[in-house]
C-alpha cells in the first residue's frame, strides 16, 4: 500500500510539474535558496498548485481569484522577512488577470530539527483611551511576549502563528485603527516574529457589503497579511493555515459603528475553493509529517452537546475524509477569549486548542487589574516546543512569571470578600443568581481555575498529605475575573444585561477540605503521570483584586 501511494503521488507531482509551463501562464517567477534554484518546490495562487522545474521556474495560469501568489516553503528552509515582521513566502498579484507578473521567491536553509511555535490570537489593538489597550499592550503583554520567545529562541528557531483579530473592525473608523495601521503599530514595537498570520472575523473591513463580500471585505488582509489559505513545512510538521470567516456583513436597521454599512455577520466555514486547494495541498504531504491547522473559530465546539461550530457541519466529514491518512491532525484556534481543549469522540484523529485572546479578554480588565481571559485565565500567550522524533509539547505561559498552570483560591477568604465587596454586593441585587461565594456552602472548598488541562494533565489536591475528591465544576466562575472586569461593569451599567448574567468557564475544579486553616497541595500530573508542578496553598490564602 506504501509503494502505491508513493507511486500516485509520484505521478501527480509529475503531472504538476509538467503543466506547469501549459497553457497561458500569467503567473511566473523563480524559487532560489542560498543563490541556487530549487526544483520541486510547491508555489500556489490559492486554487492551483505547481512545482518548480530543475531551473526553479514555475508558471501558473491562474484567476488571480484570491490575488496572491505564494510558495510552500519545504521543510529544512524559511522565506526571510523583508518587512520585519512576516516570512516573505508571498507576494501580492497587483496587476489585472489577463496581464502576466513575475514573482520570485528567496529561500534560506534553517535546521529545524529543534524549533518552538508562540501561539497569538485576538489581539484587538484598538486605540481606546478606555480601555487603555496600548498601554497594557506596550508595558505588560509585549515585555513579557519578547522575554518568552527569547527563552524558546535560545533552543532553535522559533515563529509566531497568530490565528486572527488582531484588530478590531469596530473601531478602523472610529479611532482611525485599521489592519495595516495595527500591523504597523506590531512592527514598530518588535512584535515577535517571523509571524504567519490567519483572518480573524475583525480583519475584514465592515465598509464593504453586497455581493462577493466575503472577498471583497478582506482587501487589507489580503494585501497587508496575504492569502486566504496556505501552508508550509516546518522541520517534521505541516501547516495548514485557514481564514474560516466566510463574511456576510448583511443590511441592518440597527446601529452600526461609524463607517460600517452592515451588521458584521458571518458564517463559519470555508469556501468551496479552500476545500479543494485543501485536497491538492494535503496531496504533496509525507505520511510522516505531523499534521495542524490554524484557524480564526475553533472546529470543534466548546459548548455541551455540539461537535462542531462549522456553520456548515457536513464540512467536518469533508476534513476527516481530506486528512483520513494521518492519525492526528491538532487544530489551533483563538475567537473564543477562553483557554480550552478538546478531542473528538466522532473524530478521533482532531484534537483542538482554543487559545485565550493575547489581550486578555480585550484590555478590560479595570485598570490597576492584571490582565486576565474571559474565563480567569492568567493573562500569557501558548507555546508550542516540537523537536524531530519528539511529540510536540504546547503549553501555556503567563505574562507574570511564575505557575502557568493554574491559580488557586480558599473560597473561606473569597467569602469573606464577597460578603463585605459593596460593588460585589450591588452586582448581587442585579443578577441574583449569579455565583455567590459568600454562600455558607463553600466554606472550606479549595478551588482551582486548572487553565493548562490539556492533552491528558490531571489536577490532585491533597490535605496533610491525602488525596481530597478534586470535581469538575462547571457551573462556578473565576472569581478573580468577576471581581476586575464584571463587578465593577455591573456598577457601571447600573442595570442588568445578558451577557453579564454568567462568565462559563470548563476548567474550575473544586475540593472540599476537611479543616479551614490547614495547608493544601495542588499537583499537576501530566498524560504519562509525571508530577509536573506542586504549589503549596497556604490557608487562609488572601483574596483581593490582585490575587495571583
Amino acid at each position: 500500500m506504501l509503494k502505491l501511494r508513493s507511486l500516485t503521488t509520484a505521478l501527480l507531482l509529475s503531472v504538476i510539474s509538467l503543466s506547469a509551463f501549459a497553457a497561458s501562464p500569467n503567473i511566473t517567477g523563480t524559487v532560489t535558496a542560498d543563490g541556487k534554484p530549487m526544483a520541486g518546490v510547491p508555489v500556489s495562487d490559492g486554487e492551483k498548485i505547481v512545482l518548480t522545474d530543475k531551473k526553479g521556474r514555475y508558471a501558473i495560469e491562474s484567476r488571480k481569484k484570491d490575488g496572491t501568489v505564494f510558495v510552500i516553503t519545504p521543510s529544512g528552509y524559511y522565506a526571510p522577512s523583508t518587512d520585519n515582521f512576516q516570512p516573505a513566502f508571498w507576494a501580492l498579484l497587483d496587476k489585472d488577470v489577463r496581464k502576466k507578473e513575475k514573482h520570485d521567491f528567496t529561500l534560506e536553509a534553517q535546521n529545524q530539527d529543534n524549533f518552538s511555535i508562540l501561539f497569538t490570537t485576538d489581539i484587538h489593538i484598538i486605540n481606546e483611551d478606555s480601555r487603555d489597550d496600548i498601554v497594557k499592550f506596550q508595558r505588560h503583554a509585549l515585555p513579557a511576549m519578547q522575554r518568552i520567545a527569547d527563552e524558546y529562541r535560545a533552543n532553535g528557531p522559533l515563529f509566531t502563528v497568530n490565528l486572527g483579530d488582531t484588530s478590531q473592525d469596530y473601531y478602523w473608523y472610529k479611532n482611525d485603527m485599521d489592519l495595516r495601521k495595527v500591523i504597523d503599530f506590531l512592527r514598530a514595537n518588535n512584535f515577535p516574529g517571523p509571524v504567519y498570520s490567519v483572518s480573524g472575523n475583525h480583519d475584514n473591513d465592515g465598509a464593504i457589503g453586497g455581493e462577493n463580500v466575503d472577498e471583497r471585505a478582506a482587501w487589507q488582509y489580503r494585501s497587508t497579511l496575504g492569502p486566504a489559505a496556505y501552508s508550509m513545512n516546518i522541520g517534521d510538521t505541516h501547516w495548514v493555515m485557514l481564514d474560516n470567516i466566510i463574511y456576510k456583513n448583511l443590511p441592518t436597521t440597527r446601529h452600526r459603528p461609524k463607517g460600517v454599512v452592515g451588521d458584521r455577520s458571518y458564517d463559519h466555514g470555508f469556501t468551496p475553493e479552500q476545500i479543494e486547494w485543501m485536497k491538492r495541498d494535503i496531496a504533496l504531504v509525507p505520511d510522516s509529517m505531523k499534521i495542524f491547522i490554524g484557524c480564526h473559530v475553533p472546529i470543534l465546539s466548546h459548548f455541551p452537546g455540539r461537535e462542531t461550530r462549522l456553520t456548515d457541519t457536513t464540512q467536518f466529514d469533508q476534513l476527516n475524509d481530506i486528512y483520513s491518512r494521518f492519525d492526528n491532525v491538532t487544530v489551533v484556534s483563538g475567537h473564543s477569549h477562553k483557554n480550552f481543549y478538546r478531542r473528538s469522540a466522532k473524530y478521533p484523529r482532531f484534537e483542538q486548542y482554543i487559545f485565550l485572546a493575547t489581550s486578555g479578554n480585550i484590555w478590560n480588565t479595570q485598570p490597576g487589574c492584571q490582565v486576565l481571559g474571559q474565563d480567569g485565565s492568567a493573562g500569557g500567550v501558548w507555546v508550542g516546543e516540537f523537536g524531530k522524533g519528539k511529540q510536540p509539547d504546547i503549553h501555556f505561559r503567563g505574562y507574570i512569571p511564575g505557575n502557568g498552570y493554574f491559580r488557586a483560591y480558599d473560597l473561606n477568604e473569597v467569602g469573606r470578600y464577597y460578603n463585605h465587596d459593596f460593588v460585589v454586593q450591588y452586582q448581587q441585587t442585579l443578577y441574583p443568581d449569579r455565583v455567590d461565594y459568600g454562600d455558607k456552602k463553600f466554606a472550606n472548598h479549595i478551588m482551582v481555575n486548572f487553565w493548562d488541562n490539556s492533552n491528558g494533565k490531571t489536577l490532585e489536591i491533597l490535605e496533610d498529605g491525602k488525596p481530597l475528591d478534586v470535581e469538575l465544576a462547571p457551573d462556578l466562575e473565576d472569581p478573580l475575573y468577576n471581581v476586575s472586569r464584571c463587578a465593577p461593569a455591573a456598577v457601571k451599567n447600573g442595570r442588568p444585561t445578558p451577557s453579564e448574567g454568567f462568565v462559563a468557564n470548563t476548567h474550575i475544579y473544586v475540593a472540599r477540605a476537611a479543616t479551614a486553616d490547614a495547608p493544601v497541595e495542588v499537583r499537576v500530573r501530566d498524560a504519562s503521570g509525571n508530577i509536573v508542578y506542586t504549589e503549596t496553598l497556604q490557608r487562609p490564602k488572601p483574596f483581593h483584586r490582585h490575587a495571583q
